[in-house]
């Protein structure tokens, strides 16, 4: 059996590798970060990494054949510890499709759910860890961050923050966030020609980011937004911010026969709503009950595949959600021989969360061959040079404040299936 998963793993990154991708190499690297990021709020003074007891990764001091250690902060236990074993075997399979690579790698796991992130970095630190890998919960973010910026170790953060990127130049985000969502939304809305929407957001860290980035990128596009509303997170009850979407029709705009009713008008075309499928289950007959139902509704799905086993749900019908491509009605070949690689290997389908940790690992080797090549003086200043890579969850460009954002994918639901919008 064991034999048949490795042939297996080989196999699959023969395949890959003739896609030129380099998928086959693509556990083989590891990051260090001290690299020279300018304009952050909160800039610190540069990383000596010689004394702080890491590797110089300058110059040319980081041989190919040097292990690098990741240090991966994931929910092993308790209520996450479903989604963390997911990053864990992508992990995992990115590091066995590389075992043949010129840059080999060392995986360090600490549970995020029994250790603080304060001890749990300075764990890592001890360990002669390079990089940090997570955490996942968004609760602990920022106390991750925290500490890696006080121990001076660089950070690749999983969770869905990318603007705690700007607290200094060694923290990193690669995962799904509401910024990547609300662009291409916006760049959505600007394709149909809508140009007066409304918002309807869940009052936490995703939909609070959502509304900011959302509003910022409406007035560049000069999308007018007449409405902007938050809800609890925890409602089963939108009635209110839904009424509040209303607005009396003028006197004068009434039939006559009718001047004394009070005929709700909705003064826009758009409605987004930043929230995923299972809300949406919830907010849209109440939608409908107030009259909504005739307008274009936009929402996020949040990296959540849509889940159809007990038959279609005619309420969502014609919605457009924005995802990764990584659920896209059309995957490409890359991702579809992960998927049946991972199926294989752990009798389960893939997730968009095993699927970030592999093309994690994808992006450190990137990094380390423009090291390797002279190309970046660290691994800081070649994350920042990587280039646009078509990766499972997407093409990925680093911007400028370390951010790996994603190329999303517009699909509708329609009878209990999604179709790509074109």
């Amino acid at each position: 059996m064991r034999k048949t998963f490795i042939s297996v793993l080989i196999g699959f990154a023969i395949f890959i590798s003739s896609f030129g991708f380099a998928y086959a190499i693509s556990a083989g690297s590891e990051m260090v970060r001290n690299g020279s990021r300018t304009d952050r709020k909160l800039q610190s003074q540069p990383v000596n990494l010689s004394q702080a007891g890491m590797p110089v990764v300058g110059r040319s001091a980081l041989a190919p054949d040097t292990v690098c250690r990741i240090g991966a902060f994931l929910p092993l236990s308790g209520a996450y510890s479903g989604i963390g074993l997911r990053f864990k075997h992508g992990l995992e399979l990115a590091l066995a499709a590389g075992k043949t690579a010129v840059f080999p790698w060392q995986i360090d796991y600490i549970d995020s759910a029994a250790i603080s992130p304060a001890t749990a970095l300075a764990d890592f630190k001890k360990r002669g860890v390079n990089i940090i890998l997570g955490p996942i919960q968004s609760s602990l973010a920022q106390p991750v961050v925290k500490a890696a910026i006080s121990l001076q170790l660089p950070l690749i953060l999983l969770a869905p923050q990318p603007e705690l990127t700007n607290t200094d130049r060694s923290i990193f985000q690669h995962f799904l966030n509401a910024a990547d969502e609300a662009r291409e939304i916006v760049r959505l809305l600007r394709r149909y020609k809508e140009t007066r929407v409304a918002l309807l957001h869940p009052e936490n860290s995703f939909g609070n980011l959502f509304s900011k980035v959302f509003t910022q990128s409406c007035r560049t596009q000069e999308i007018t937004i007449w409405k902007n509303s938050g809800y609890d997170p925890a409602a089963v009850d939108f009635s209110s911010v839904i009424k509040g979407l209303r607005q009396p029709q003028a006197k004068l705009d009434l039939d006559r026969d009718r001047k004394g009713d009070a005929i709700p008008c909705y003064p826009f075309s758009a409605l987004v709503i930043a929230d995923f499928w299972p809300r949406l289950r919830l907010i849209v007959p109440q939608l409908a009950f107030f009259g909504v139902e005739q307008q274009h509704l936009y929402a996020t799905n949040r990296g959540s595949e849509l889940n159809f086993a007990k038959g279609a749900d005619s309420k969502l019908d014609g919605i457009i959600f924005i995802d990764s491509s990584f659920h896209s009605p059309h995957s490409s070949n890359l991702v579809k021989s992960y998927k049946s690689l991972y199926l294989k290997a752990y009798n389960e389908p893939a997730s968009i969360y095993d699927a970030y940790a592999y093309d994690t690992v994808r992006l450190l080797t990137e990094a380390r061959e423009l090291m390797a090549k002279g190309e970046a003086t660290d691994l800081v200043d070649s994350l920042l040079k990587v280039p646009s890579l078509e990766l499972l969850t997407g093409t990925t460009t680093v911007t400028a404040d370390g951010v790996f954002a994603k190329q999303l994918t517009p699909v509708t639901y329609k009878s209990g299936k999604l179709l790509q919008v074109q």
